[in-house]
């Protein structure tokens, strides 16, 4: 399923392109089904690395945005690897997922152990991991010095270039550390998921969601609540509250999810309705097949 998306992997100017900034309407949709189909006549064998290993490829190639990533299917199948095949490389991966999945500060000690590794500290990957990470985790100056290490390591001329934007980038306009949601907007959250009736909660970076059938459709962000809206509704909304998309960081909206106003967050009868308009269009979105285990 990863030659699926190989055109997207570089820019016109050869510039490597990690999957959050890849166009996923290029990927070629008959391979990933192909690769769907023969997962699943795989899963009637024996579970082993290349099973898993296949699926973690169709988590991330039959995620319909970055966004709706499954991190969670994603460290359970990085658990069941490690547990089969302990190497450096399945347990940096995997603390990838645990950064993307329940935040950086989670992974950041796992990281710290990794960099100590003989087979990982000589290679320029753990050093740029660690940096991301660092920056997500707001630590600015630990991501550029990161940064330098992985530059000065790294071989292949299209990833020096990718991480020397990258470090100009944090040098320039450094990312902000995520802020926990405050306990009264957690408690309201808690409050708002009844009316999501079934749908399953977790946590996402960090912040609890409810998820239907697969799709996210309500959060948290730091200090604002956020829904996911069909296109008509989403226009209602933005002009009904003078309202804003979602974007967890500048430059980079979410155009299907809204910021609930404050005011409108403490409106039993219209943060209700909106609620529960967000679970209407998380029904019609296409289910995520669950993974499976064993």
């Amino acid at each position: 399923m990863p030659v699926s998306r190989w055109p997207t992997r570089a820019g016109p100017d050869g510039a490597l392109l990690t999957l959050d900034a890849q166009d996923r309407a290029q990927w070629d949709r008959e391979l990933i089904a192909d690769g769907v189909r023969a997962l699943e006549l795989a899963r009637r064998g024996e579970r082993g690395p290349l099973l898993i290993q296949a699926e973690l490829a169709g988590c991330h190639t039959t995620a319909p945005t970055f966004a709706a990533t499954d991190w969670d299917a994603i460290l359970a199948r990085y658990d069941e690897l490690l547990a089969i095949q302990d190497t450096p490389v399945v347990a940096l991966n995997r603390a990838v997922a645990v950064a993307m999945a329940t935040g950086p500060a989670a992974a950041l000690p796992l990281l710290d152990r990794l960099a100590e590794d003989p087979a990982l500290r000589g290679s320029h990957r753990i050093w740029a991991v660690r940096a991301d990470v660092h920056l997500r985790a707001g630590q600015t100056r630990a991501a550029l010095t990161d940064y330098e290490r992985a530059l000065d390591l790294v071989t292949n001329e299209a990833e020096r270039r990718y991480l020397s934007t990258a470090r100009h980038l944090a040098e320039e306009d450094p990312m902000p550390a995520f802020r926990k949601s405050p306990p009264g907007l957690i408690a309201r959250f808690d409050e708002l998921a009844q009316l999501a009736g079934d749908a399953d909660r977790k946590l996402m970076f960090g912040y609890p969601v409810c998820v239907l059938r697969g799709n996210m459709f309500m959060g948290l962000h730091e200090d604002s609540l956020i829904l996911r809206l069909a296109e008509a509704d989403r226009a209602e909304f933005l002009g009904r509250y003078d309202g804003r998309l979602f974007e967890p960081m500048p430059g980079r909206p979410m155009k299907e999810y809204v910021v609930v106003p404050p005011a409108l967050v403490d409106d039993d009868a219209a943060v209700g309705e909106w609620v529960r308009r967000s679970r209407t269009w998380a029904e019609q979105l296409p289910a995520k097949k669950p993974k499976k285990k064993g």
